[in-house]
């Protein structure tokens, strides 16, 4: 693969994402904020590994391995906050 059809396929993917978004922010598609959030990431993600890959960088890589991470644990608190089991555990020590 070219360095003009990688450059191509990236804009289409690009493209395609912002389109989503769109109807994400829009409320289109009807989703929990929290899976927006997540889906908008995970775009991010291939996005910055598509970028390290096509431009040789690898800090895009080490950022996009230690993301999806934040966003696991950041997901996690997010649902116990809504289901009051955070409230819970506050206090719980007070």
């Amino acid at each position: 693969m070219t360095t003009n059809d990688l450059s191509s396929n990236l804009t289409l993917f690009l493209g395609q994402t912002l389109i989503l978004i769109f109807f994400i922010c829009t409320n289109q598609l009807h989703l929990t904020v929290v899976v927006r959030v997540d889906i908008i990431n995970t775009m991010v993600i291939v996005c910055m590994i598509a970028f390290g890959a096509t431009y040789r960088e690898i800090a895009y890589i080490d950022v996009a391995i230690f993301c999806p991470l934040l966003s696991f644990i950041s997901t996690l608190f997010i649902v116990k906050y809504f289901e009051g089991e955070i409230s819970k555990m506050i206090f719980a020590f007070t």
